[in-house]
């Protein structure tokens, strides 16, 4: 049987047709041929970077709440395995290339960090300061007023953020959905919420009703912690840390503990918000134009 009548990839359609489009050299979008290109790395072990090794398919079935979820749904559990290794692997592919730093890009960079560090000089006594007082880094925007940096304290956090951006092969950290100009509290946000679009696209499809779009989005933000995308807990938490109980609330529709006479309240956490609230940057912007693995 063909990946073309195989009921296991009729999610990976579904997602494909959507997000995994071909572009011919006229500019104009064809039939995807993603599930063909998934189906030979699957079988060939070239996916094996992108999932992780404790993402197996036995863990998966062994897994009450994804099970629980997909019975309740009426979704294919072998298809949905292999709908959730498609996504991964796609995600990993494009934003691994789209963030990673060729050797031009890292010397550049590099350049820029050791020009900085000879602005600066450091004595424990009196912090930072600049070794020419008229010193500066300026960056030239077309059309735009030049944006000037003079502050020794500001040039030492740029080095040290570039530094650190050169480390890890990749900014990770800055929330590229606003083209870096908003600092993420999570470390992978590109792949997340291209993981979250891909997956929410089965909804609806195949008749699938949940109670809300949230209950959908908790689900994912399920996905996002047991595939190893993040291991931030706040992607399956369903409460929010213990605080005293205040004066004037009776704690009432919540979770009380009491210890020592003192009443704590403890209330629900939405994961499925968290998770939509560290994307929403991605909201309207695609995130999978363009992934050489599935031409």
């Amino acid at each position: 049987m063909d990946v073309f009548d195989d009921p296991r990839y009729k999610y990976i359609w579904i997602v494909a047709e959507i997000y995994c489009r071909s572009c011919d050299e006229t500019g104009s979008y064809n039939n995807s041929y993603a599930p063909i290109s998934f189906e030979k790395r699957y079988t060939e072990g070239l996916i094996d970077d992108s999932i992780p090794k404790d993402c197996t398919y036995r863990r998966y079935l062994q897994d009450e709440k994804i099970q629980s979820t997909l019975k309740n749904w009426e979704l294919d559990k072998k298809a949905f395995w292999l709908l959730l290794l498609f996504v991964l692997d796609y995600t990993y592919t494009s934003c691994n290339d789209i963030l990673k730093f060729d050797l031009t890009q890292r010397e550049e960079v590099e350049k820029i960090i050791e020009g900085i560090k000879n602005m600066i000089d450091f004595d424990p006594r009196k912090g930072f300061s600049m070794v020419d007082s008229s010193a500066a880094l300026t960056l030239k925007i077309k059309n735009k007023r030049n944006i000037v940096i003079s502050s020794a304290e500001t040039l030492f956090f740029v080095a040290s953020t570039l530094e650190e951006g050169i480390e890890r092969d990749m900014p990770w950290r800055f929330d590229f959905g606003k083209l870096g100009t908003q600092y993420s509290s999570e470390p992978n946000t590109m792949r997340i919420a291209s993981f979250t679009k891909m997956l929410s696209s089965v909804w609806g499809k195949y008749g699938v009703e949940v109670n809300s779009g949230l209950s959908k989005m908790k689900f994912i933000a399920y996905l996002v912690y047991w595939s190893g995308l993040s291991d931030n807990a706040n992607y399956i938490r369903t409460e929010k840390p213990e605080r005293p109980l205040k004066t004037n609330e009776n704690g009432k529709g919540y979770r009380l503990n009491e210890i020592n006479g003192i009443k704590w309240i403890v209330s629900p956490f939405d994961a499925g918000k968290y998770l939509a609230d560290q994307i929403k940057s991605y909201k309207n912007k695609s995130l999978n134009n363009f992934n050489k693995y599935y031409m």
